[in-house]
């Protein structure tokens, strides 16, 4: 008497489950490669073609124009408008949707993302404000303002006993 069940065909279900991971990995990737991507650009490209880039999402890097900051609210919530500059003179104004944060200051430079309103505002969904100390020599930093430093990052000085 013979075992059927020895006999029997093997199963096609474990290369089946191993080429759908496969192909799911496979699309998971080409699909974040295609919609994921956004490039920085210009802000010389923005003011030569501001229709090619209405309703899209871009990234912009350039520095806060001084005096063009300032606290608004828009529907209760706190919103940040200013402007950002490049050195050609080229500006777009931009909308933030929050406070700004701590290192947000006027003449520094900044990275915004975001998509480019059809008024030619952009509504930032993200803000970077990079922090010049951070890129500073030793020496830069100390010719600036040292007592400033000493004042906020010195410990409190005990009296003798």
């Amino acid at each position: 008497m013979s075992d059927k069940r020895a006999q029997s065909k093997p199963s096609i279900a474990y290369p089946i489950i191993i080429l759908v991971i496969i192909a799911g990995g496979v699309f998971m990737v080409m699909r974040s490669s295609f919609t994921g991507g956004q490039w920085a650009i210009s802000l010389d490209a923005i003011a030569a073609e501001p229709v090619r880039y209405e309703g899209k999402e871009v990234r912009l890097v350039g520095h806060i124009k001084h005096g063009s900051s300032a606290l608004a609210t828009s529907n209760g919530k706190p919103e940040t408008r200013f402007a950002i500059v490049d050195s050609a003179g080229n500006e777009l104004k931009i909308r933030y949707p929050r406070t700004p944060p701590d290192a947000f200051k006027e003449g520094r430079e900044c990275v915004v993302e975001g998509r480019l309103a059809a008024d030619g505002v952009l509504d930032c969904k993200k803000l970077t404000v990079k922090c010049p100390s951070k890129y500073q020599t030793e020496d830069e930093g100390q010719q600036e303002n040292p007592e400033y430093y000493q004042q906020k990052y010195s410990s409190p000085q005990r009296p003798n006993s």
